[in-house]
Protein backbone atom coordinates (compact mmCIF):
# COMPACT_ATOMS: atom_id res chain seq x y z
CA UNK A 1 0.00 0.00 0.00
CA UNK A 2 1.60 3.36 -0.97
CA UNK A 3 2.27 5.49 2.06
CA UNK A 4 1.59 9.50 1.86
CA UNK A 5 3.14 12.75 3.75
CA UNK A 6 5.50 11.62 6.75
CA UNK A 7 5.12 8.03 5.42
CA UNK A 8 0.98 8.45 6.42
CA UNK A 9 -1.03 5.35 4.59
CA UNK A 10 -2.99 6.11 1.44
CA UNK A 11 -5.96 4.65 1.22
CA UNK A 12 -8.05 4.95 -2.21
CA UNK A 13 -11.69 6.48 -2.26
CA UNK A 14 -14.51 8.03 -4.48
CA UNK A 15 -15.05 11.61 -3.63
CA UNK A 16 -18.43 13.27 -4.31
CA UNK A 17 -17.50 17.08 -3.66
CA UNK A 18 -21.35 18.26 -3.19
CA UNK A 19 -21.34 20.63 -6.63
CA UNK A 20 -22.19 17.66 -9.38
CA UNK A 21 -23.67 13.90 -9.29
CA UNK A 22 -20.30 13.07 -10.65
CA UNK A 23 -17.83 11.27 -8.18
CA UNK A 24 -14.03 11.73 -8.41
CA UNK A 25 -10.69 9.00 -7.24
CA UNK A 26 -8.85 10.53 -4.68
CA UNK A 27 -6.53 9.16 -1.90
CA UNK A 28 -6.83 10.13 1.17
CA UNK A 29 -3.91 10.45 4.11
CA UNK A 30 -4.47 10.35 7.76
CA UNK A 31 -2.94 13.16 9.55
CA UNK A 32 -2.72 14.48 13.04
CA UNK A 33 -5.38 16.75 12.53
CA UNK A 34 -7.66 14.97 9.93
CA UNK A 35 -7.70 13.82 6.47
CA UNK A 36 -5.56 14.74 3.52
CA UNK A 37 -7.60 14.30 0.19
CA UNK A 38 -5.13 14.47 -3.26
CA UNK A 39 -7.67 13.82 -6.50
CA UNK A 40 -5.87 13.54 -9.95
CA UNK A 41 -6.53 17.07 -10.75
CA UNK A 42 -6.63 20.14 -8.42
CA UNK A 43 -4.75 20.81 -5.20
CA UNK A 44 -5.27 18.94 -1.90
CA UNK A 45 -8.35 19.32 0.32
CA UNK A 46 -7.77 18.88 4.49
CA UNK A 47 -10.82 16.88 5.85
CA UNK A 48 -11.26 18.25 9.88
CA UNK A 49 -11.66 14.96 11.84
CA UNK A 50 -14.07 17.63 13.60
CA UNK A 51 -16.21 17.89 10.91
CA UNK A 52 -16.70 13.88 9.90
CA UNK A 53 -19.56 11.82 10.48
CA UNK A 54 -20.03 8.14 9.83
CA UNK A 55 -22.60 7.42 7.61
CA UNK A 56 -21.90 4.24 7.24
CA UNK A 57 -19.14 1.27 7.67
CA UNK A 58 -17.98 -1.30 10.32
CA UNK A 59 -19.79 -4.49 9.04
CA UNK A 60 -17.98 -7.29 7.32
CA UNK A 61 -17.35 -6.53 3.45
CA UNK A 62 -19.62 -2.69 4.28
CA UNK A 63 -17.65 0.06 2.23
CA UNK A 64 -16.86 2.85 4.88
CA UNK A 65 -18.83 6.07 4.07
CA UNK A 66 -17.93 9.57 5.75
CA UNK A 67 -19.59 13.34 5.34
CA UNK A 68 -18.24 16.77 5.83
CA UNK A 69 -20.71 18.66 6.66
CA UNK A 70 -19.72 21.58 5.38
CA UNK A 71 -21.45 23.88 2.64
CA UNK A 72 -21.89 22.24 0.54
CA UNK A 73 -21.97 18.30 2.10
CA UNK A 74 -18.87 16.39 0.74
CA UNK A 75 -18.94 12.24 0.89
CA UNK A 76 -16.40 9.85 0.52
CA UNK A 77 -16.89 6.23 0.06
CA UNK A 78 -13.78 3.61 0.71
CA UNK A 79 -14.08 0.01 -0.27
CA UNK A 80 -10.69 -0.71 2.56
CA UNK A 81 -11.66 -2.92 5.56
CA UNK A 82 -8.93 -1.49 7.57
CA UNK A 83 -9.33 1.41 6.93
CA UNK A 84 -11.80 2.58 9.74
CA UNK A 85 -9.98 1.03 12.40
CA UNK A 86 -7.01 3.00 10.99
CA UNK A 87 -8.71 6.44 10.87
CA UNK A 88 -10.70 5.82 14.80
CA UNK A 89 -6.67 5.18 16.09
CA UNK A 90 -5.71 8.40 14.31
CA UNK A 91 -8.28 10.33 16.51
CA UNK A 92 -6.72 12.86 18.56
CA UNK A 93 -6.99 11.98 21.95
CA UNK A 94 -10.70 13.13 23.31
CA UNK A 95 -12.10 13.12 19.82
CA UNK A 96 -14.66 10.79 18.75
CA UNK A 97 -16.04 10.01 15.17
CA UNK A 98 -19.61 10.85 15.19
CA UNK A 99 -22.47 9.01 13.87
CA UNK A 100 -25.31 10.21 11.60
CA UNK A 101 -28.68 9.14 13.44
CA UNK A 102 -29.85 7.73 10.20
CA UNK A 103 -27.07 5.01 10.19
CA UNK A 104 -27.38 1.79 8.53
CA UNK A 105 -28.15 0.49 11.89
CA UNK A 106 -31.28 1.80 12.01
CA UNK A 107 -31.79 0.24 7.99
CA UNK A 108 -30.62 -3.09 9.01
CA UNK A 109 -33.27 -3.13 11.75
CA UNK A 110 -36.19 -1.97 9.65
CA UNK A 111 -35.41 -4.13 6.95
CA UNK A 112 -35.01 -7.17 9.44
CA UNK A 113 -38.12 -6.21 10.90
CA UNK A 114 -39.96 -5.93 7.42
CA UNK A 115 -38.46 -8.99 6.17
CA UNK A 116 -40.81 -10.26 9.12
CA UNK A 117 -43.69 -11.03 7.15
CA UNK A 118 -45.11 -10.77 3.99
CA UNK A 119 -47.84 -8.80 4.36
CA UNK A 120 -45.94 -6.34 6.42
CA UNK A 121 -43.68 -5.22 3.30
CA UNK A 122 -46.39 -5.46 0.98
CA UNK A 123 -48.29 -2.89 3.49
CA UNK A 124 -44.73 -0.89 3.35
CA UNK A 125 -44.05 -0.89 0.34
CA UNK A 126 -47.94 0.19 -1.09
CA UNK A 127 -47.82 2.92 1.40
CA UNK A 128 -44.53 3.67 3.37
CA UNK A 129 -42.33 3.63 0.43
CA UNK A 130 -43.89 6.20 -2.27
CA UNK A 131 -43.97 8.77 0.20
CA UNK A 132 -40.37 8.26 1.35
CA UNK A 133 -39.65 8.20 -2.00
CA UNK A 134 -41.40 11.61 -2.83
CA UNK A 135 -39.91 13.26 0.75
CA UNK A 136 -36.16 12.32 -0.44
CA UNK A 137 -37.03 13.10 -4.01
CA UNK A 138 -38.19 16.95 -2.92
CA UNK A 139 -35.09 17.13 -0.22
CA UNK A 140 -32.69 17.13 -3.54
CA UNK A 141 -31.00 20.17 -3.86
CA UNK A 142 -31.56 22.02 -7.22
CA UNK A 143 -27.80 21.93 -8.33
CA UNK A 144 -27.58 18.60 -7.73
CA UNK A 145 -30.64 17.75 -9.28
CA UNK A 146 -30.21 19.64 -12.65
CA UNK A 147 -26.76 18.09 -12.49
CA UNK A 148 -28.01 14.28 -12.57
CA UNK A 149 -30.45 15.69 -14.89
CA UNK A 150 -27.45 16.65 -17.39
CA UNK A 151 -25.70 12.99 -17.07
CA UNK A 152 -29.17 11.30 -17.66
CA UNK A 153 -29.52 13.23 -21.12
CA UNK A 154 -25.66 12.85 -21.69
CA UNK A 155 -25.76 9.42 -21.69
CA UNK A 156 -29.29 9.15 -22.70
CA UNK A 157 -29.08 11.51 -25.96
CA UNK A 158 -25.54 12.17 -26.65
CA UNK A 159 -24.49 15.16 -28.45
CA UNK A 160 -24.24 13.66 -31.70
CA UNK A 161 -27.69 12.40 -31.93
CA UNK A 162 -29.57 16.29 -30.90
CA UNK A 163 -30.86 18.07 -33.60
CA UNK A 164 -29.27 21.24 -34.40
CA UNK A 165 -31.12 22.39 -37.49
CA UNK A 166 -33.91 25.04 -37.10
CA UNK A 167 -36.22 23.66 -39.96
CA UNK A 168 -36.72 20.53 -37.91
CA UNK A 169 -36.22 21.47 -34.42
CA UNK A 170 -37.60 24.95 -34.70
CA UNK A 171 -41.32 24.77 -34.27
CA UNK A 172 -40.65 22.65 -30.88
CA UNK A 173 -38.43 24.95 -29.76
CA UNK A 174 -41.33 27.81 -30.30
CA UNK A 175 -43.74 26.01 -28.62
CA UNK A 176 -42.10 25.18 -26.05
CA UNK A 177 -40.82 28.77 -25.34
CA UNK A 178 -44.12 29.62 -26.00
CA UNK A 179 -45.08 27.66 -22.95
CA UNK A 180 -42.53 28.07 -20.65
CA UNK A 181 -43.51 31.87 -20.79
CA UNK A 182 -47.15 30.92 -19.49
CA UNK A 183 -45.93 28.76 -16.67
CA UNK A 184 -45.33 28.67 -13.59
CA UNK A 185 -42.49 27.02 -10.46
CA UNK A 186 -40.15 24.39 -12.19
CA UNK A 187 -42.03 24.38 -15.91
CA UNK A 188 -41.16 28.13 -16.10
CA UNK A 189 -36.88 27.55 -16.30
CA UNK A 190 -37.45 23.82 -17.87
CA UNK A 191 -35.22 23.00 -21.28
CA UNK A 192 -35.42 21.42 -24.27
CA UNK A 193 -33.74 18.69 -26.05
CA UNK A 194 -34.45 17.37 -29.72
CA UNK A 195 -33.24 14.39 -30.77
CA UNK A 196 -33.25 11.89 -33.81
CA UNK A 197 -34.95 8.78 -33.25
CA UNK A 198 -37.63 6.81 -35.05
CA UNK A 199 -39.37 5.75 -31.03
CA UNK A 200 -42.45 7.62 -30.42
CA UNK A 201 -41.53 9.35 -27.54
CA UNK A 202 -41.50 12.80 -25.39
CA UNK A 203 -40.53 12.48 -21.88
CA UNK A 204 -38.93 14.79 -18.74
CA UNK A 205 -35.66 14.17 -16.84
CA UNK A 206 -35.11 15.45 -13.42
CA UNK A 207 -33.61 19.02 -13.34
CA UNK A 208 -36.57 20.07 -16.02
CA UNK A 209 -35.15 18.89 -19.62
CA UNK A 210 -38.26 17.85 -21.69
CA UNK A 211 -37.18 15.09 -24.68
CA UNK A 212 -38.85 14.80 -28.08
CA UNK A 213 -37.76 12.46 -30.72
CA UNK A 214 -38.03 13.07 -34.44
CA UNK A 215 -40.37 10.18 -34.28
CA UNK A 216 -42.57 11.86 -32.61
CA UNK A 217 -42.72 14.83 -34.21
CA UNK A 218 -43.36 12.39 -37.35
CA UNK A 219 -46.72 10.94 -35.51
CA UNK A 220 -48.53 14.60 -34.87
CA UNK A 221 -50.94 16.23 -36.92
CA UNK A 222 -50.69 19.66 -35.74
CA UNK A 223 -48.25 22.05 -34.24
CA UNK A 224 -51.27 22.37 -31.24
CA UNK A 225 -50.81 18.51 -30.70
CA UNK A 226 -47.02 18.96 -30.32
CA UNK A 227 -47.55 22.02 -27.90
CA UNK A 228 -50.28 19.69 -26.16
CA UNK A 229 -47.41 16.80 -25.48
CA UNK A 230 -44.99 19.36 -24.53
CA UNK A 231 -47.38 20.74 -22.04
CA UNK A 232 -48.11 17.25 -20.46
CA UNK A 233 -44.40 17.02 -19.60
CA UNK A 234 -44.57 20.22 -18.64
CA UNK A 235 -46.84 19.18 -15.86
CA UNK A 236 -44.76 16.81 -15.42
CA UNK A 237 -41.32 19.13 -14.48
CA UNK A 238 -43.89 21.06 -12.63
CA UNK A 239 -45.25 18.57 -10.04
CA UNK A 240 -41.60 17.50 -9.82
CA UNK A 241 -42.74 14.29 -10.58
CA UNK A 242 -39.28 12.25 -12.57
CA UNK A 243 -37.01 13.62 -9.49
CA UNK A 244 -39.97 11.12 -7.50
CA UNK A 245 -40.12 8.57 -10.08
CA UNK A 246 -36.35 8.01 -10.07
CA UNK A 247 -36.41 7.95 -5.82
CA UNK A 248 -39.13 5.23 -6.32
CA UNK A 249 -36.12 3.19 -7.79
CA UNK A 250 -34.03 3.42 -5.11
CA UNK A 251 -33.94 0.47 -2.53
CA UNK A 252 -35.02 1.54 0.75
CA UNK A 253 -31.82 2.07 2.32
CA UNK A 254 -30.83 4.19 -0.51
CA UNK A 255 -33.80 6.32 0.01
CA UNK A 256 -33.13 6.42 3.91
CA UNK A 257 -29.41 7.91 2.44
CA UNK A 258 -31.30 10.59 0.73
CA UNK A 259 -33.12 11.68 3.13
CA UNK A 260 -30.12 11.65 5.61
CA UNK A 261 -28.26 13.71 2.74
CA UNK A 262 -26.55 11.20 0.99
CA UNK A 263 -26.73 12.14 -2.73
CA UNK A 264 -23.97 10.13 -3.44
CA UNK A 265 -26.89 7.31 -3.85
CA UNK A 266 -28.15 8.84 -7.49
CA UNK A 267 -24.51 8.06 -8.94
CA UNK A 268 -25.95 5.10 -8.93
CA UNK A 269 -28.97 5.31 -10.88
CA UNK A 270 -27.21 6.82 -13.79
CA UNK A 271 -26.15 3.23 -14.90
CA UNK A 272 -29.84 2.51 -15.43
CA UNK A 273 -30.18 6.11 -17.31
CA UNK A 274 -31.42 4.49 -20.35
CA UNK A 275 -34.59 3.32 -18.68
CA UNK A 276 -35.42 7.07 -17.72
CA UNK A 277 -37.75 7.36 -21.09
CA UNK A 278 -39.74 4.70 -19.54
CA UNK A 279 -40.29 6.00 -16.25
CA UNK A 280 -43.63 4.75 -14.81
CA UNK A 281 -45.65 7.42 -13.45
CA UNK A 282 -48.94 6.56 -11.11
CA UNK A 283 -52.74 7.15 -12.50
CA UNK A 284 -52.98 9.88 -10.39
CA UNK A 285 -49.11 11.41 -11.41
CA UNK A 286 -50.94 11.01 -15.54
CA UNK A 287 -53.94 12.68 -14.06
CA UNK A 288 -51.94 15.67 -12.55
CA UNK A 289 -49.51 16.27 -15.59
CA UNK A 290 -53.03 16.37 -17.80
CA UNK A 291 -54.50 18.85 -15.55
CA UNK A 292 -51.81 21.45 -15.60
CA UNK A 293 -50.96 20.12 -19.27
CA UNK A 294 -54.38 22.09 -20.13
CA UNK A 295 -54.57 24.63 -17.87
CA UNK A 296 -51.33 25.79 -19.31
CA UNK A 297 -52.61 25.13 -23.01
CA UNK A 298 -55.55 27.37 -22.52
CA UNK A 299 -53.12 29.86 -20.27
CA UNK A 300 -50.84 30.37 -23.76
CA UNK A 301 -53.82 30.42 -26.25
CA UNK A 302 -54.18 26.82 -27.81
CA UNK A 303 -57.44 24.54 -27.24
CA UNK A 304 -56.99 22.38 -24.60
CA UNK A 305 -58.74 19.50 -26.21
CA UNK A 306 -55.31 19.68 -28.67
CA UNK A 307 -54.03 17.01 -26.25
CA UNK A 308 -57.18 14.56 -26.37
CA UNK A 309 -56.04 14.80 -30.76
CA UNK A 310 -52.66 14.46 -29.72
CA UNK A 311 -53.20 10.96 -27.90
CA UNK A 312 -55.50 9.90 -30.67
CA UNK A 313 -53.21 11.06 -33.45
CA UNK A 314 -50.00 8.66 -31.80
CA UNK A 315 -52.20 5.89 -31.11
CA UNK A 316 -53.36 5.76 -34.98
CA UNK A 317 -49.55 5.88 -35.98
CA UNK A 318 -48.85 3.63 -33.28
CA UNK A 319 -49.25 0.27 -35.75
CA UNK A 320 -47.63 1.69 -38.28
CA UNK A 321 -43.77 2.30 -35.93
CA UNK A 322 -41.24 0.04 -34.63
CA UNK A 323 -41.88 1.69 -31.30
CA UNK A 324 -44.25 3.52 -29.46
CA UNK A 325 -43.13 4.39 -26.29
CA UNK A 326 -44.72 7.27 -25.24
CA UNK A 327 -48.41 5.65 -25.31
CA UNK A 328 -46.68 2.60 -23.43
CA UNK A 329 -45.88 4.91 -20.67
CA UNK A 330 -48.54 7.55 -21.04
CA UNK A 331 -51.33 5.04 -21.73
CA UNK A 332 -54.85 6.85 -23.69
CA UNK A 333 -57.48 4.65 -23.01
CA UNK A 334 -60.89 6.01 -23.75
CA UNK A 335 -62.13 7.02 -20.65
CA UNK A 336 -59.04 9.29 -20.37
CA UNK A 337 -59.94 10.88 -23.40
CA UNK A 338 -63.62 11.54 -22.46
CA UNK A 339 -62.42 13.10 -19.02
CA UNK A 340 -59.71 15.29 -21.12
CA UNK A 341 -62.25 16.46 -23.65
CA UNK A 342 -64.96 17.75 -20.87
CA UNK A 343 -62.05 18.98 -18.73
CA UNK A 344 -61.44 21.12 -22.12
CA UNK A 345 -64.55 22.25 -22.37
CA UNK A 346 -64.90 24.00 -18.83
CA UNK A 347 -61.57 25.86 -19.99
CA UNK A 348 -61.77 29.09 -21.11
CA UNK A 349 -58.74 29.97 -23.71
CA UNK A 350 -56.70 33.06 -23.40
CA UNK A 351 -56.25 35.20 -26.28
CA UNK A 352 -53.07 35.20 -27.47
CA UNK A 353 -51.65 38.19 -30.08
CA UNK A 354 -48.66 35.76 -32.11
CA UNK A 355 -50.53 33.10 -33.52
CA UNK A 356 -48.53 29.67 -34.04
CA UNK A 357 -46.54 29.54 -37.06
CA UNK A 358 -47.95 26.57 -39.19
CA UNK A 359 -45.57 27.06 -41.88
CA UNK A 360 -42.65 26.58 -40.29
CA UNK A 361 -44.43 23.49 -39.37
CA UNK A 362 -45.33 22.19 -42.44
CA UNK A 363 -41.43 22.87 -43.24
CA UNK A 364 -40.71 20.84 -40.69
CA UNK A 365 -42.79 17.72 -41.53
CA UNK A 366 -41.05 18.39 -45.54
CA UNK A 367 -37.62 18.13 -43.96
CA UNK A 368 -38.43 14.84 -41.96
CA UNK A 369 -39.88 13.33 -44.86
CA UNK A 370 -36.68 14.27 -46.61
CA UNK A 371 -34.63 12.71 -43.84
CA UNK A 372 -35.69 9.54 -44.59
CA UNK A 373 -35.88 9.09 -48.33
Amino acid sequence: MPLGPAGATVHAARWFDGLTAESRDVDIALGPEGLTLTPAEGPPRSWPYGELVLMRGGSRGEPVQLERRSAPVEVLVVHDDRFLDRLRAALPAGTRLSRSGGSPITVKVVLALFAAAAALITLCYVWIVPALSRFAADRVPEPWERSFGDNVVAQFVPPEDRVAETAVAGPAVALHARLAASADGRARDSRLVVTRSDVVNAFAVPGGTVVVTTGLLRALRTPEELAAVLAHELGHVDAHHPMRAVARQLSLGALMGLVAGDHSALSGVLRTAGELGGLAYSRNDERAADDRAMALLARSGISPEALARALESLSLAAPNLSSASFLSTHPAPRERLDRLRAAAGALAVRPRGEAIDVAGWRAMKHALEDSTR
